[in-house]
Formats: structure tokens, sequence, C-alpha cells
């Protein structure tokens, strides 16, 4: 008995050492998946408290694994963003999402914004209930920097292009009213007047030189931008004006003139009078004299600097965005593909003439309704952001995290689209990945701490059934021999009334002394109550002897080998046990045993372990009806409305090798929802106090991993409960069954 008891412990201790070495073997996977990541993860509780961060978070953050710890998420959230997240973790907690992703800033330690993609879901209990938070953060303030530079880039080339449109209109409006201009006055000027009107109303920079460099001829315009009055320049050699660049231009005005061709538009940089960088557009044009020769050149000048600044930033543009790690696209409002850089044909296969070729953007997205939703959102002027999945050019299915913008014109009407993509195979890899190992750790946890809870149970239990076979051994005794010799006591006393009965006969006339003594001890009356007596000392020595038997048949909870068992007796020995609770009280009826054994074979099993599920599935028939006593319900009984608490155990042989036993209540039975969850570890519809949790789980387990049967339950609200056990007779590399006899019981 002791070795087996020891060896019994030896091996729990053993299987939760493996439980524990396992459950340790988890927590470093998921811990350096935890901290490896390429994104920050966090673990948030219900109050926005951080429970876990990993050291990617911290790093975005600018804060310590310390720091970081103290603050709760309002505390690092840009005030103007706590609302939609709080609005997004309200729907999490109320179950309408089970996840969302957001485009979101935190606060840097520093102070300054941070840009990130948060992907949050919520984390339940066993029970169903919210636990925590688990989300992934990716820093996208590079992405979010490159599209502001874009949006900033379109408008200043919008902004450029208005300007020049304006311009060439009020260039025309210029010349049109110099025209006219010209029209009213050549009627009373001199011809010179007349050609420096002309000059003076034209909207570019002219000037008349000749072959040796020298100024003839300046309009008002390019007179302004020297800085100089007309006077102050016309006869004067360029090397007197700018004395650096002369040699320059007198060479450009002598290619002109010795080729007798025009130069037209040359783009220089030149430093104007006041010091400034201009860009121009400069024509050289040979002139001729009144003879037919070329006499020098005519340079006809535009300030093309808003131009040179709107291309240098879209140049700009384009290098940030062709640098760009973020895949970027547009398409006008039809779908077709008008651009892409380098990292949107890197991931997804097409240039744009592949793509429009194979039917436009809309062909690389998976789900045609997230394509229209994308559409319709974008052409309302409104901003698309969400997590989608895309096929490549090689068919390969990607991942992304996509916003798309509308482009608009300079009236605000939207003429295209833009979409910003990033490959996020990657974070979600690892937010899978996180997850299984969360979840394995957390099953892992659960499954150790039923181990733990199964095994302190089974000690329990265990070292009960020693007490209990001490005891019933202790009282077996004394209550031996007091039932053995009442025969004995039956006759002394049978006896002792006769000798009584003679004296009287004998001597009718006793001693006053005599006659007091028996009036004193009342002897008709001992005469009529001994044998009554001794019959109610016989009843219950024999009451005492069945329970103790029930308690020495029940407490064989350390045998350590299977053998054949009646499984009647079990049944009766737990009835005998739980005699006081079915009998009548003044608060509940009593509650009526309706026993339909079946001939049953021996059946090779653990007893002890097989008595302690008959103790569970009674007693929890047995709380169910007194329950239902107690909120003076009524349950239904082949359609009948009873009052009668009861409780039937059928046993039956089912098969050729396997037995049935059933337990059925009457009580008020129970919803699919709680019926589903009976046999989860820890799951209990009792108050607090008043059960663990684990009684059906441990039977479950006694029956099905330990006997290789099945247990099962059948209820319905209103139709009572039944517990259906099915186990085989003979188990698997079993001896045949050995019978026990009265000495082993």
């Amino acid at each position: 008995m002791q070795i087996n008891t020891s060896s019994k412990k030896l091996i729990n201790e053993a299987a939760l050492k493996q439980l524990e070495e396992a459950l340790l073997i988890s927590e470093q996977r998921f811990h350096a998946t935890f901290e490896q990541t390429v994104v920050g993860i966090a673990h948030i509780a219900l109050d926005g408290g951080w429970l876990r961060v990993n050291k990617k978070f911290c790093n975005i953050l600018g804060y310590s694994h310390e720091e970081l710890l103290t603050l709760s998420l309002p505390d690092i959230t840009h005030p103007d963003d706590i609302d939609i997240n709080l609005s997004y973790i309200s729907q999490l907690l109320t179950g309408k999402i089970q996840t969302f992703s957001i485009e979101k800033r935190y606060i840097h330690k520093s102070g300054f914004s941070v840009w990130i993609n948060l992907s949050q879901s919520l984390v339940l209990k066993p029970s169903g209930e919210p636990d925590y938070f688990i989300a992934t953060i990716e820093d996208i303030s590079r992405r979010k920097a490159a599209q502001e530079a874009l949006e900033k880039a379109n408008e200043q080339l919008e902004l450029r292009v208005e300007e020049r449109t304006a311009e060439l209109n009020n260039t025309i409006s210029s010349l049109n009213n110099a025209y006219a201009q010209l029209k009213r006055q050549i009627s009373t000027s001199s011809e010179k007047q007349h050609q420096q009107i002309i000059l003076d109303a034209m909207p570019v920079m002219i000037w008349f030189k000749d072959r040796e460099n020298r100024i003839l001829k300046i309009n008002k315009a390019a007179a302004a931008w020297m800085g100089m009055k007309v006077e102050d320049i016309e006869g004067k050699s360029t090397y007197d004006i700018y004395p650096a660049q002369a040699a320059k231009y007198h060479q450009n005005d002598l290619e002109v003139i010795n080729s007798k061709k025009s130069k037209i538009g040359i783009v220089e940089k030149i430093k104007t009078y006041s010091g400034e960088n201009i860009w121009l557009n400069l024509d050289r044009v040979p002139w001729h004299d009144d003879e037919g020769n070329i006499g020098g050149v005519v340079v006809f000048a535009r300030d093309i600097t808003p131009q040179k600044q709107a291309e240098e930033a879209l140049l700009l543009l384009r290098k940030a965005v062709e640098s760009s790690s973020d895949a970027i696209a547009m398409t006008d409002n039809n779908g077709t593909s008008i651009y892409h850089n380098h990292a949107f044909i890197n991931l997804f296969g097409y240039t744009v003439d592949e793509l429009n070729n194979a039917g436009g953007q809309a062909i690389v997205y998976t789900d045609s309704l997230v394509v229209q939703e994308v559409f319709s959102t974008v052409m309302k002027g409104d901003s698309w952001r969400g997590e989608v999945e895309i096929k490549t050019k090689s068919d390969r299915i990607v991942p992304i995290s996509l916003r798309a913008d509308a482009i608009k014109d300079k009236t605000g009407k939207i003429i295209g689209l833009v979409s910003i993509c990033n490959d996020i195979t990657k974070r979600k890899h690892a937010e899978s990945q996180l997850k299984q190992q969360a979840t394995q750790l957390e099953q892992t946890v659960r499954e150790l701490q039923q181990t733990q809870s199964q095994l302190i149970q089974t000690e329990k239990l265990s070292s009960l059934g020693q007490l209990v076979a001490g005891v019933a051994h202790e009282i077996n005794n004394p209550v031996s021999f007091i039932h053995g010799n009442l025969p004995h006591v039956w006759d002394y006393a049978e006896d002792l009334l006769g000798l009584v009965t003679l004296y009287q006969q004998e001597y009718p006339n006793p001693t006053p002394e005599i006659l007091d003594e028996i009036e004193a001890i009342d002897l008709n009356f001992i005469r009529s109550d001994l044998p009554k007596m001794l019959s109610s000392i016989k009843v219950g020595t024999q009451r005492i002897c069945e329970i103790v038997r029930s308690l020495r048949n029940f407490s064989r909870l350390d045998e350590a080998m299977m053998k054949g068992v009646d499984l009647h007796e079990g049944i009766d020995s737990t009835l005998m046990i739980l005699h006081s609770r079915l009998r009548a009280s003044p608060d509940h009826p009593g509650i009526q045993v309706i026993k339909e054994y079946g001939k049953l074979p021996l059946v090779e099993c653990y007893a002890g372990p097989l008595n302690q599920v008959f103790m569970n599935l009674i007693g929890n028939a047995i709380d169910a009806l007194e329950e239902l006593v107690a909120s003076r319900q009524v349950s239904i009984v082949n359609g009948k409305i009873t009052d009668n608490p009861q409780i039937r155990i059928r046993t039956e042989v089912i098969e050729k090798d396997k037995v049935s036993l059933r337990i059925y209540d009457n009580g008020s039975g129970m919803p699919e929802s709680v019926r589903k969850r009976l046999f989860d570890p820890f799951f209990t519809t009792k108050a607090v106090g008043k059960g663990t949790g684990l009684g059906l789980s441990i039977s479950h387990s006694i029956i099905v991993q330990k006997h290789g049967g099945k247990l099962s339950c059948i209820s319905a609200p209103g139709e009572g409960t039944e517990f259906i056990i099915e186990i085989p007779t003979h188990q698997p590399n079993q001896e045949p069954p050995h019978v026990l006899d009265e000495t082993e019981i």
C-alpha cells in the first residue's frame, strides 16, 4: 500500500515537472518572438495600462522599458487621436469587431509626434470574458513624411501651373493692350518713339547688341531687370555692365552672327543686379541693317524662375517618391494607371503599360468588393485606409496596408487617385507567430493548472481514502464485537427476566425492602422495554456495519491495478454514503432513488476513481434537485407536472463487451450553452464556494482517459438531466477480471 502510494506520488511529481519544463520552453520561445520581432508589440490592460512591451516599441517612443510601463495609453497618444482610438477599443470590448487597424500618432519622449500603424485585438479568458489587448505597432513616420512631401509638391506644382497660366493670360492681355495703344500713338509719334513704345509694351525683356558687344537698344523690362534706366544702358558695352560675364555673352553673340542662325530656348541661371539668382529663357536672333548685313543680335529674355523652381520641386518629389520603400501608384478616374514608382513595380511586378494592358489596377486586388469600396470612398473626397490582399504578376498573394487619396485639380475636382502600399507580410507573420505562441502558452498554462488541480485532488482523495479505510477498520472491530455479542446479551437478559418472574411466583409476598426496590426501578417497564432496546441496538450495529463496508468499498483510491468490479456495489456504496442527503427533512420532501439494474458482468476498472465518478454525478443530481425544491419550481416527468424529486439509475449491457450506466434526475435541466461546457476545467454554474469546476472535468478524464470509455450528457431546460457512462468490460493488455471475495471488501 505505502509503496504504491509513493510510486504514484513520484509519477505525479515527474509529470508535473515535465509540464513545467514544457511551459518554460514555451515561455522562452514566446519571449524570443516577442522581443526580436521587427514591429512594436504590447499587451495592454483593459484600463489602458501597459502589461508588457517589447524593445522595438520602446525604441519607437524613445522610452526605456521601465519608463514606458509607468505610462498609460492616453499619456502617449496625440490628443487629436484619443477619441477614435477609444472608439475602436469600445467596439472590441462590446464584440462588434474582432480587430482593428488605424494610423495614429504617439508622442515621443522628446515631444514630437510619431506616426504609427496600430493593429489591435482583444484576448479573451477561457470563460469568454475580456482579459487584455494585444497590439502591434509599426513606425510609418518616413512614409507619412514622404506622403506629406508628395502632397505639398503637388500643391506647389498646381500653384506654379496656375501662376504660369495667369502669366500667359496677362501677357496676351498686355499684348492686346499694347497693340491697341500703339495704334493710337503711332499717328502722333516719331519712328524712334514708335520703336521704343513697341519695345516697352512687349511682356518680355528685349535688347539689341552690335558686333562690338554694345547695347544699342533696350526696353524698360530689361533695364529694370538690370537695375538701371534705359538711357544709362543704351550705348554702353556689356563689359561695363557685366564685366565678369561679358566675354561669355559676346562669344554667344558672335556664334549667332557668324553662323547666321538663331539660338532659341537657351536656359541660363543668371545673378541679377540685386544679387538674386534667376532663370532666363533666352532667344538670340541676328538683326540686319538697311543693306541686309548682320549688324548684331537681338536678345529676347523671359524670366522662367517660377517654372524652374516648380520643375526642381517636381524633380525632388519624383526622387523622393522613386526612392520611397512604399509602393506608390497614380490612376485616373477610370482606373487607368498613369504612374508607378520602383517600389510598386518591385512589389506588384507590373509597369504602367503592363498593368493597363492586363486590365488596370483592379486586377491586383483579390477582393473585388474592396476595389469598389476604395474607389467609391475616394471619389467622395475621403481617404481610405485598411489592410488588403493583392495578387502580384507572379500570382503571389501578399498582404499590404493601403492608403488611397483623391488627386484634385485647382478647382477641387477629383481627377484621379493616389495609393500608397506597404508590404506587411513580415508584420503579419510576426503577429501570427505571436498569437500562436500566446495561444500555446495559454493552453500550456491551462493544462498545467488543470493537471496540478487534478494531481492535488487525486492526492487529497487518496489521502482521504486511506483515512476512511483506517477509520472504517477501527470502527469495524468494536462494532463487530458489539454486534457479535448481542445474541448472548439477549439470552442473558431473557434468563434474568425469567428468574425474576420465577421469584415473584414462588415468593408472592416479598419483604418491604424488595417491594420498594421493584417500584424504584420500575421492573414492569424494564421487562417490556429491554427486548425493544436490544432489538434497536441490533438494528443500529447492522447499519454501522453496512456503512463501514460502503466506506471500505468506496475508498479504493490507492489501488494501482485494474480489477474485476461489481459496478452495482460501487453505486450502492455511494448511495449509502449520500443517504443523509437523500432522506426527507423538514425543508424538502426527500429524493426518491429508482434503481433499474441490469445483469452486468464484472468490469475491469479502477474501483476507487470510478466510485469518485459516481459520487460526482449523483452528488450533482442531488444538488440540482435541492436547488429545484429550494426555488419551489416543478419539473416535467413523462409530460406530467410533479414536485417529487427523483433520481433514476439504470445499468445495462449495450454491446458484447461494453456496459452503460445512466444517471437521470428530474430537475430543471440546463441550456445548450451550459451543456457544451460541462466538462471544461474550472467551469461551474454553482455559487462561489460551492464548487471548484473540476468534478465533471476529472470525471470525464477518469472515464475517457483511464478507462477508454465515454461520458456524455443529455439535458434541456425543463426536461431534467441525464449523464451516460459507457465503458468496456475488458481493458487492453489486462489479465482476466479478479473476483473480489469478502475478505477484500
